[in-house]
């Protein structure tokens, strides 16, 4: 599936005003789709299942709030849908405003669609298994992944600014293990990115393998403590639960304070 494809929810009365939104998600080189079949039926079954199956296919939606939208049928079947189904983002815009204030409403929207979409990997090269599990999972969830297994001396520039970069614009994903803890590398990732956040709103989420809670607070920065960790047994071992209990995770608040 396309990490940049949208899926605008709306009544089709909206149709011009939804527009304008497809208009700019293209020009960013996104993917908005949209369906506009006010001839249809409202109690075609056909229909119904085919945008079910759309629905199933994208992980992003904009629902785009009216009084039509409110009102629609095929809409509130659409987000009911939506919101039922597992690991979908669900974003929402008031298109009764006017169009500057949507506007800006909707640039904010996809602020936030942009950033909790790209994910950074941080992880031991050592654990590359684990890595490629959490990464699998990502992509097939609508996810942009980056990461580094090993670099060399000749990368670390680069590597240093994609740190600093996702800190700010996506969310820091460190997996952490044995191998982590003993790695110089990563725990410079964090320390780099909790930096961050003492002047940025960073979004750090990390994902703790087979490790006992009081070894990891005794091992990271302080400020970790600011956030709430997910736990994991043995990630090859793990169950449909434990595969979007992971997924909740990265798209839930976990900043305690």
């Amino acid at each position: 599936m396309s990490v940049k494809t949208i899926f605008l929810s709306h009544s089709s009365k909206d149709i011009e005003k939804v527009r304008k939104i497809r208009d700019i998600l293209e020009t960013l080189e996104y993917e908005p789709l949209l369906f506009h079949m006010k001839c249809l039926d409202d109690n075609n079954d056909t229909l119904e299942d085919f945008i079910k199956k759309e629905i199933d296919a994208r992980n992003i939606f904009v629902y785009c709030k009216s009084h039509n939208s409110e009102s629609s049928v095929w809409v509130q079947k659409e987000l009911n849908y939506i919101k039922d189904s597992s690991n979908k983002r669900l974003y929402e815009i008031d298109i009764e405003k006017p169009l500057s204030e949507t506007l800006v409403d909707f640039l904010h929207t996809l602020a936030n669609i942009i950033k909790k979409n790209k994910v950074f990997i941080s992880c031991s090269h050592a654990d590359r298994t684990i890595s490629d599990t959490v990464t699998s999972l990502l992509e097939n969830n609508g996810y942009e992944v980056i990461r580094y297994n090993t670099f060399s001396l000749e990368e670390c520039d680069e590597h240093e600014h994609d740190i600093v970069s996702i800190s700010k614009n996506g969310i820091f994903l460190p997996i952490i293990t044995k191998n982590f803890l003993k790695s110089m590398y990563c725990m410079s990732e964090v320390e780099k990115v909790l930096y961050e956040d003492e002047t940025n709103n960073v979004i750090f989420k990390p994902v703790c393998v087979n490790m006992l809670p009081a070894l990891i607070q005794a091992s990271l920065p302080v400020s970790a403590n600011r956030y709430q960790m997910y736990n994991i047994g043995d990630i090859s071992v793990m169950s449909k639960n434990d595969l979007n209990g992971l997924l909740t995770f990265i798209e839930k608040e976990n900043k305690l304070y």
